[in-house]
């Protein structure tokens, strides 16, 4: 096990994301069924966010979980797919989830499942009744694009506008983008929705209508855009350094331009529309996570 655990000298400095064995069997008990326990589980740190196990598969009760459609998506750990469960007084909620296919940051985690902490009515290590965990305030690192959207982000008077400020301020805070992209979709008649691009080095936002019709078209269906609005989740993919995975076109075309990293994520609002952000990297190494964590 231990060659797959993020050693200390992987972890990025002002964000991290740490696995590392858990010396204790850990037992997660919902409705008097102990629906995991393993001598084996992971206990992941993420800056601001409470440590959580993981289990193995092979010691959680799959018979008591029921897949479910909600789906997640973290650009340094990937796509998470999501459980409920079929006993209890909650079977409807999210309860666990998966990342089945983890970035290189989370890879250590693969093969392994989590659960939401107060869907599991009592959590032991070995038979100590544990309370619940407190987030890593000690690694809380400071974020330059908090005062920005409180004090300036909604000064500009249009989404170009704003576009092209949040470029600086990406640029301002050293992260190393070629392309920022937001898709945002619209209820026009006609139109599906709107995408402005900023890139480096280019003047102005370049604006692009895309239609009703345009939905149906081979490019379209063959894009990340298509795989996100499906609910798929987000897409990361680095487009440098061996196996390179390149299974949208768009990638092979940003690959050849240069490109190192690409990040495409869904930015769900509270009225459920779904919109989505990329950005670009063209620098050796692409984004940190750092700087995907302060997103």
């Amino acid at each position: 096990m231990d060659d797959r655990i993020i050693s200390e000298d992987a972890v990025h400095d002002g964000y991290r994301v740490k696995i590392t064995p858990v010396a204790a069997t850990i037992r997660a008990v919902v409705n008097g069924v102990a629906i995991a326990e393993s001598a084996s589980a992971l206990v992941m740190h993420e800056t601001r966010y409470p440590p959580v196990f993981y289990f193995p598969e092979k010691d959680v009760q799959m018979a008591h979980l029921k897949a479910s459609d909600h789906n997640t998506h973290c650009p340094f750990k990937g796509n998470a797919n999501h459980w409920t469960f079929t006993l209890g007084k909650d079977q409807q909620s999210p309860a666990a989830w998966q990342y089945g296919d983890p970035f290189d940051e989370s890879a250590a985690g693969k093969g392994y499942g989590a659960f939401v902490w107060h869907r599991i009515d009592e959590w032991y290590s070995d038979d100590t009744l544990l309370e619940a965990p407190t987030s890593d305030h000690d690694l809380a690192i400071s974020n330059p694009f908090v005062d920005w959207l409180v004090e300036r982000a909604w000064q500009p008077r249009n989404v170009p506008d704003l576009l092209t400020e949040f470029a600086s301020v990406l640029k301002a805070n050293h992260f190393p983008i070629s392309r920022v992209r937001i898709l945002i979709q619209t209820l026009h008649p006609q139109l599906f929705a709107l995408a402005y691009t900023w890139e480096n080095g280019v003047e102005g936002i370049d604006e692009f209508q895309a239609t009703h019709a345009g939905l149906q078209s081979v490019q379209y269906q063959a894009s990340p855009f298509a795989t996100i609005l499906r609910g798929e989740g987000g897409i990361r993919r680095r487009l440098e350094g061996p196996n390179v995975r390149l299974d949208y076109p768009i990638l092979e075309d940003l690959k050849a331009e240069g490109a190192t990293d690409y990040v495409a994520v869904p930015l769900r609002f509270t009225d459920g529309q779904t919109n989505i952000l990329v950005l670009v990297s063209d620098q050796p190494g692409g984004f940190s996570t750092e700087q995907l964590g302060q997103h």
